[in-house]
């Protein structure tokens, strides 16, 4: 299995569940963690062959776009209770629960780009005081409000960081001594230009080398070519206090944080690098830091396992911002979040910048949440970068074959309701 795939071991699962001439399959979230080309391509497997066979198909999913592609009906589940039901169109076209609107009000699609979304937990609360949700349940925690329009543009924007002809290479086989013999290329020669103050985003199928590339600049893998410049340097000739002006965010924070520390260490680790805070100041600093990202402070003691997706990713966020830095590497930040806390991250990423003047390289394969969160969109395909310019010349009227290809792949609903 580690041979293949995301996409190629969701297809071996599929597999097995026809295998057995099933009347019903429960698909669970079965397009998550995959990219816009290789859903559309499950999507369609996962159709095909439940129509060939006459299987019903009973869609597990946070994705509401995939809903209204695949879906005859559809539930709206709310904390335990089934609060909407009916045909897929009457449901996503004229939400009567407040959650079901909220839940359609947080997507990126077709809003004002660099706005503020809706945050569901805030539209429930509104809701609750309209006396559209029964008062017997208990208020979801709501994050500070945030303006609605679209932050102010800041940073002058000249280069911050920039990479010419970058190149990563993997070694794939080896001499009798251990010795590289023969490499693969993850990364070819690519020129990418971050401007200061803005959001560039890198948007790609996995597996064409988008995080081989941020990983380079973290020094988490050797670059094989060319060189990386921040602000006008060779960025590996830099002392190490400047380059803690670039901080990354990993893709899955789970995995990215100690399961054994509690989150004021967690949070305060970087600092402790070269210097030695008392625990009094980094526990405090760590209460600051939760109090910038929209986390209680009290909760410093609490462990990893403690806290929602969308929380520790905040949690992570936090940690990136201790030690001041400019530049936030943020892979694919949102990939494994459903769409009312992806709507409460992206405010999250926008406020900071706009309050701290940060700097982003946005890795993702979610074209709307790069739609939405920036300036400037690179495509990245085979480990190249085929075309990259500003967010709407790229998005809305590409021009190399591959960034087509993937814009006529991303569901969405407008193109769901129209087909169907």
């Amino acid at each position: 299995p580690h041979e293949l795939s995301g996409g190629m071991r969701q297809r071996v699962m599929i597999a097995m569940a026809f295998s057995c001439h099933p009347r019903l399959i429960v698909a669970d979230e079965p397009t998550t963690a995959l990219d816009v080309t290789v859903q559309a391509q499950i999507l369609n497997l996962l159709k095909e062959r439940a129509t060939a066979t006459n299987t019903s198909v009973l869609l597990i999913t946070h994705d509401l776009a995939v809903v209204a592609q695949l879906c005859n009906r559809v539930y709206v589940m709310y904390r335990g209770k089934i609060v909407e039901q009916g045909a897929t169109r009457q449901v996503i076209g004229s939400p009567q629960h407040a959650y079901t609107r909220a839940l359609l009000n947080a997507l990126p699609e077709g809003k004002v780009p660099k706005s503020r979304l809706e945050t569901v937990a805030a539209a429930m609360l509104e809701a609750k005081s309209e006396a559209d949700v029964s008062s017997s349940e208990p208020a979801a925690p709501v994050a500070a409000a945030m303006p609605k329009s679209a932050p102010a543009a800041h940073g002058d924007g000249s280069p911050l960081f920039e990479a010419v002809g970058a190149t990563v290479r993997y070694p794939r086989k080896f001499n009798f001594v251990g010795r590289p013999t023969a490499y693969t290329t993850a990364v070819n020669q690519i020129n990418l230009v971050v401007p200061e103050g803005k959001t560039v985003s890198i948007v790609g199928e996995s597996g064409c080398g988008k995080t081989s590339f941020v990983n380079t600049i973290v020094g988490l893998v050797p670059l094989a070519a060319g060189e990386l410049r921040y602000k006008g340097q060779n960025l590996h000739a830099l002392d190490a206090a400047t380059r803690r002006e670039i901080q990354i965010v990993f893709q899955d924070p789970q995995s990215s944080l100690d399961p054994r520390w509690p989150i004021w260490r967690i949070m305060t680790e970087p600092l402790t690098v070269e210097n030695r805070p008392s625990k009094a100041e980094l526990r405090d600093t760590a209460a600051n830091l939760c109090q910038m990202v929209g986390l209680d402070p009290r909760s410093i003691d609490r462990m990893p396992h403690e806290f929602s997706g969308g929380q520790r990713q905040r949690i992570a966020i936090g940690r990136a911002l201790s030690v001041h830095p400019r530049l936030l590497l943020l892979d694919e930040p949102t990939s494994a979040l459903d769409v009312s806390v992806q709507a409460q991250i992206l405010n999250l990423l926008l406020d900071l910048q706009d309050q701290y003047q940060l700097t982003y390289l946005f890795i993702s394969h979610n074209v709307a949440v790069v739609r939405h969160i920036s300036d400037l969109v690179a495509v990245m395909y085979m480990g190249e970068i085929v075309e990259q310019g500003l967010a709407d010349d790229v998005l809305t009227r590409p021009q190399h074959e591959y960034t087509r290809t993937l814009m006529d792949a991303v569901p969405t609903l407008e193109r769901a309701f129209a087909g169907s």
